[in-house]
């Protein structure tokens, strides 16, 4: 066979594997179990050399896959706001999975700000105040000071 009709044949397959796990993957959810579900032609190393070479135009189809997934994700805890007794599963592992593939909607996010300067003599002084009455739970703690808890400590580091 001809370098050219083996490299066509090649891209057939690949591109028959590649739709045959996409569809898989928008019902499955997870890599291994759209590749168990296509079966020859498809595993996770397989996929992820799809993505990364974006292998016949690969990556974008995924990540449709991928929002698609997301979107069922959705709909379904959507569907448990309406119907809470009408469905069945976890609602924790669905906060997880929402969470996971929805991270800008669904992750609860932290902000971490600077304290002024007054703040932070304030709080030095507070412990000042709690160390000379023995009641400092973590010494150190105001100042950045890190170190491991023994055994029976209680706090924050």
């Amino acid at each position: 066979m001809p370098e050219h009709a083996a490299r066509q044949a090649y891209s057939a397959r690949t591109r028959a594997s590649q739709r045959a796990f996409l569809e898989a993957y928008k019902v499955a959810g997870t890599v291994t179990a759209a590749c168990a579900a296509v079966g020859r032609g498809c595993s996770l190393q397989a996929v992820r050399n799809w993505d990364r070479d974006n292998v016949l135009g690969f990556s974008v189809a995924y990540s449709d896959a991928r929002a698609a997934w997301a979107d069922f994700l959705e709909e379904l805890a959507y569907k448990r706001v309406i119907q809470p007794d009408g469905t069945k599963g976890s609602d924790l592992l669905l906060i997880t999975l929402l969470n996971a593939h929805l991270p800008a909607k669904y992750r609860q996010s932290v902000q971490v700000e600077h304290i002024g300067p007054r703040v932070l003599d304030a709080l030095r002084a507070a412990q000042a105040r709690d160390n000379a009455q023995g009641d400092a739970l973590v010494p150190g703690v105001v100042d950045g000071a890190a170190r491991e808890l023994g055994p029976g400590e209680v706090g924050v580091e």
